[in-house]
């Protein structure tokens, strides 16, 4: 599911403004939802987008990696 967040919410996920809509103004923020609601095509491209993001970085092999490198 497509999400809209702030940049409180968008902490500590790497790269995530390049698929999540992050704002901080509550009209934007309100906008960005209602075009979820409105725009199918645009809520399928976000979607996809989120998806690829969680499959890149929320993989064993991915956090395997992670703690590899904090431990060296």
């Amino acid at each position: 599911m497509p999400a809209v967040t702030t940049p409180i919410g968008a902490e500590g996920l790497p790269g995530a403004e390049e698929c999540v809509d992050v704002t901080e103004d509550p009209k934007d923020y309100a906008s960005r939802v209602i075009r979820y609601l409105k725009d199918d095509a645009y809520w399928l491209e976000q979607s996809e987008k989120e998806h690829r993001y969680i499959r890149e970085h929320f993989t064993i092999s991915h956090a395997r990696e992670i703690l590899r490198e904090d431990m060296e």
